[in-house]
């Protein structure tokens, strides 16, 4: 029995549980994930239709925003600096929406609470990224750490505005519908940011354990898909 316990405690906690949540999110069928892992997971996985590519061409959200009626909400992918930038206004507007529903609705295992879950997960681990391994992320990480230092500090930074923003935006619409697209453009936004050509930035988070990212991106090249669209987001409307 302790040996099943800790089998099962190191599913739910390993790498590969949290690449099928974004699988499930995202529709993702067996052929991404040739590999074994648990059989509860590939039975998340293996329901949902083939990962639709388009060419290899990635979305920061703006794919998923355009596909299910939030492109009132596109502004926040293509109204930044940069790829950190968006993943920080994001993830402040994410933020504020579990601040205001959060305290009062109790996570269970219906499809809201698992779309919550995914959002928030996926939105704190990029802002994890952003503010600890940068050089993982599309951007400069130098400038990505200098902007994550600048906004959490200054109340008044442009995107902290952009951020609160975005969340009353959000707030606006019922709870289920706000975190589904919250869910969405999150799973859009790690597989958009998870190709890299820093192979020395990889070793190094393997070397320490691992990244989430750093399996995302071995899965996507296994795919084929080695590089974000150079296209502005908005102005491809191709996306995973």
């Amino acid at each position: 029995m302790l040996a099943e316990a800790r089998e099962v405690a190191s599913c739910i906690c390993s790498n590969w549980a949290k690449v099928a949540l974004i699988c499930c999110q995202l529709n993702i069928n067996k052929q991404l994930l040739p590999y074994p892992y648990p059989t509860r997971l590939q039975k998340c996985c293996y329901r949902h239709n083939a990962l639709r590519s388009n060419n290899g061409q990635l979305s920061n959200g703006v794919g998923f925003l355009q596909d299910h009626g939030g492109r009132d909400f596109l502004w926040a992918c293509t109204d930044g600096e940069a790829t950190s930038d968006v993943i920080l206004s994001w993830h402040i507007a994410t933020s504020i929406l579990e601040a205001k529903l959060h305290h009062h609705h109790p996570l269970s295992s219906s499809s809201s609470d698992n779309q919550i879950i995914v959002a928030t997960h996926l939105s704190r681990y990029c802002a994890y990224l952003v503010n600890c391994w940068p050089e993982l992320l599309p951007d400069d990480d130098k400038w990505s750490k200098s902007l994550y230092d600048a906004v959490t500090k200054d109340s008044e930074h442009g995107v902290v505005k952009k951020g609160v923003r975005l969340g009353r935006q959000l707030t606006e619409l019922k709870g289920e519908e706000a975190w589904s697209l919250l869910a969405g453009v999150w799973s859009e936004m790690i597989l958009y940011v998870a190709p890299s050509d820093n192979l020395s930035a990889h070793s190094d988070a393997i070397a320490r354990g691992g990244e989430l990212i750093t399996v995302v991106w071995a899965l996507l090249m296994h795919l084929g898909i080695y590089k974000r669209p150079r296209t502005r987001p908005a102005a491809d409307a191709n996306s995973v």
